[in-house]
């Protein structure tokens, strides 16, 4: 069933990278090819705190950043797009079939609906957190789409470089 999961959160990840512009094949050889994993991302959502081991990814021509967590290892995961590194506040992206998609280990998934990010770069690391609103998947698979009350989340990343 876990393997079943693995691969459904997988292909939803691709589809949800591909419409943000993101290199799916280039996403995945970074994640498998990064050794040192030294960052982490927290999270909150829907009351249910998450800890992960994270890792900031280059998107290659397409001139964005990915913060994610290991798809391969994570029992959470999340990917946040960014449009650079550079020190600054940006929204998390709210076109229909790109917007931030969270997966916990429990299953439940949540669509990130508004919010920000609150990216700090020192010298190299970048760190920062996020706060916004969103809304958990409801129905029956395969056709569970966003719905429901709107739930905070809030978070914050740290010790990431692209080194």
């Amino acid at each position: 069933m876990q393997k079943i999961l693995f691969i459904v959160v997988l292909v939803l990840f691709f589809v949800n990278a591909q419409a943000q512009q993101v290199d799916p094949k280039a996403l995945m050889d970074q994640l498998q090819n990064k050794p040192q994993q030294n960052g982490k991302i927290k999270c909150t959502v829907d009351g249910k705190l998450f800890t992960e081991k994270a890792a900031l990814i280059s998107n290659g021509n397409k001139g964005n950043f990915v913060i994610s967590t290991n798809l391969l290892v994570a029992s959470n995961i999340m990917a946040i797009v960014i449009p650079k590194t550079a020190t600054g506040i940006y929204p998390f992206i709210k076109i229909k079939n790109q917007e931030t998609v969270i997966v916990l280990a429990s299953g439940d998934m949540y669509q990130v609906i508004d919010g920000s990010i609150n990216v700090k770069n020192n010298a190299g690391k970048v760190s920062g957190t996020f706060t916004g609103t969103v809304l958990k998947f409801v129905g029956k698979k395969p056709n569970m789409k966003p719905g429901g009350t709107a739930l905070p989340l809030t978070g914050s990343f740290e010790g990431l470089s692209l080194k």
